[in-house]
C-alpha cells in the first residue's frame, strides 16, 4: 500500500476539523462532532511541515547508543512513523523509553533527546491531559488575554476550591470559549482551544 508521512495525517485532520466547523449543529449531531475532535492528530505547523518529527531520525543515527537500540528505534518506530503514523507508535516509543530509562550504560544525552521526542509525539497525537493542555495554552497566551485569567482561575479552583466553585469556574471558561469560537479563524489555536473545551466537559 501507499506510505504517508505524519504531515499527511495532520493535513487530513485539519480538513476534517474545518468541515466539522461548518456542520449545522443539532442535538442529534453535536455530541458526535465533539467526540471526533479529540481523536484527530495535531495540525500544528510543527506537524504539517513536509518532514515532521525529524528528531527521531537523528536519535536513531546517534553514535553513542548500542546497535540493538538503534535497530529497535529505526525499524519499529522511525520507519513506521514515516510510513503510516498511528497511536500505536506512542505505545512503541513508551516501550523503548521504559526499557532504557534506568540503564546506566545508556547515554544521558540520548535519554534527554528521547524524552523530548516522547513529548513531541504525545503532542502530535493530542495525548496530553487537560492540565497539560491548559498549561501549554497559558505559556502560548492562547486563545486570548481574557481566557488566561479564566484558566488561571479554573486551576486555582480545581486544586483548592470546592465542587461548586469549580463548576462555576468551568462554566465561566466554557462560556468565554463559546463566544471566542464564533469569530475565531480555523487553525491550530482553535484546535488546541477546542480540545481544552472538550476536556472541561468531561
Amino acid at each position: 500500500g501507499r506510505h504517508y508521512r505524519p504531515n499527511h495525517h495532520s493535513m487530513i485532520a485539519s480538513a476534517i476539523d474545518e468541515a466539522l466547523n461548518k456542520v449545522t449543529k443539532t442535538p442529534a449531531n453535536a455530541y458526535l462532532c465533539r467526540k471526533i475532535r479529540p481523536l484527530l492528530p495535531s495540525y500544528s505547523s510543527d506537524y504539517t511541515a513536509q518532514v515532521p518529527l525529524t528528531r527521531i531520525r537523528d536519535i536513531a543515527h546517534r553514535s553513542d547508543i548500542p546497535k540493538w537500540l538503534k535497530d529497535d528505534i529505526k525499524h519499529n518506530l522511525q520507519n513506521k512513523l514515516h510510513r503510516c503514523a498511528g497511536p500505536e507508535d506512542l505505545v512503541t516509543a513508551e516501550r523503548i523509553w521504559n526499557n532504557v530509562k534506568d540503564m546506566g550504560d545508556i547515554s544521558g544525552a540520548f535519554k534527554e533527546q528521547m524524552w523530548i521526542f516522547m513529548g513531541e509525539l504525545k503532542e502530535f497525537f493530542n495525548a496530553g491531559g487537560l492540565d497539560e493542555k491548559i498549561d501549554d495554552a497559558l505559556k502560548k497566551g492562547e486563545p486570548d488575554g481574557a481566557a488566561k485569567g479564566l484558566m488561571e482561575g479554573f486551576f486555582h479552583e480545581k486544586h483548592a476550591g470546592h465542587a461548586q466553585s469549580r463548576l462555576e469556574a468551568i462554566g465561566r471558561l466554557r462560556t468565554h470559549f463559546s463566544n471566542w469560537f464564533e469569530t475565531a479563524d480555523h487553525g491550530e489555536v482553535m484546535q488546541r482551544t477546542r480540545l481544552i473545551d472538550v476536556g472541561l466537559e468531561q
